[in-house]
């Protein structure tokens, strides 16, 4: 099993991973920056927390992380991976040094959907998180051997971790549920259009694999007409010193005699030059 570096996981976009929304900036080294949705929910207080608005930036909404309370968040991004691959969910070093306890799931093969990510308050105070931001990572591991764990092996979101005596909040289960939101519960059609039609840094990796073909096909053609030459080398060659010669000796035997002697040293170097490869 290995770890999918950025560019790895740019290679394996659209095919073996889908992921929507998507941005280059969300990748980092190794991972792909997960971020935070507007819902989250208490599992103390059982229910929804409020988004309040920034009164110094009216446009950032936060909620609050209650202290020494769990908290479900629910991420912005919808991931797809297929069987070849599986999923490490991390933590985030500026969010563990407030007092958010580390992170360490996984995600399966197979996955389809958005992420529930659970965040500890350890501390005894309160934590500030802003909506959009960063709460997690998600590193993509390559498995040496196709996975058996099937698709819908969870319910889409994780929302069979919540709280046995309180029901899916309405509000949550629309914004997961609702027909236009299928690539939220991992439908892979779905999600494909929306990065397809919806993802600009997407549309820009298309460009660039249609280029880098377009150049591959074309070295390779190139590369084709390099080695027809080549092997025409040798016999080209060989049959324009014994035209030379035949038609000269008549006339010329000294020079004729001269072409003779060298057809065997210019044979062996067209032969050479036929049978080198670089």
């Amino acid at each position: 099993m290995s770890v999918l570096s950025e560019q790895d996981i740019i290679d394996e976009l659209g095919k073996g991973i889908l992921i929507y929304p998507f941005k280059k900036s969300q990748l980092t080294g190794s991972c792909l920056a997960l971020t935070a949705s507007q819902y989250a929910y208490a599992i103390k207080d059982k229910k929804l927390l409020d988004a309040h608005s920034d009164p110094n930036q009216s446009e950032q909404k936060f909620f609050i992380l209650p202290p020494r309370d769990t908290i479900l968040v629910w991420t912005n991004e919808s991931v797809c991976i297929n069987d070849c691959f599986c999923g490490s969910i991390i933590a985030r070093v500026r969010l563990v040094s407030k007092g958010i306890g580390h992170i360490g799931t996984r995600v399966n093969p197979n996955w389809e959907g958005i992420l529930c990510i659970t965040l500890h308050n350890l501390s005894d105070a309160d934590i500030k998180i802003n909506l959009d931001e960063t709460i997690a990572y998600l590193r993509f591991h390559k498995l040496l051997s196709k996975s058996l764990t099937p698709k819908n092996l969870h319910d889409p979101a994780r929302l069979d971790i919540l709280p046995e005596s309180c029901p899916v909040p309405d509000k949550l289960n629309r914004w997961i549920y609702e027909g236009a939101n299928r690539w939220r519960r991992g439908n892979e059609d779905a999600l494909r259009e929306k990065l397809t039609n919806d993802s600009p840094d997407y549309a820009e990796i298309l460009r660039d694999r249609e280029r880098k073909l377009k150049y591959l096909q074309e070295q390779s053609t190139s590369h084709k007409v390099m080695l027809w030459f080549k092997k025409l080398t040798a016999p080209v060659v060989l049959s324009a010193l014994i035209l030379i010669y035949l038609s000269i000796s008549p006339q010329n035997p000294l020079l004729g005699n001269l072409i003779l002697a060298i057809i065997p040293v210019v044979g062996t170097i067209a032969v050479e030059i036929t049978l080198y490869k670089k």
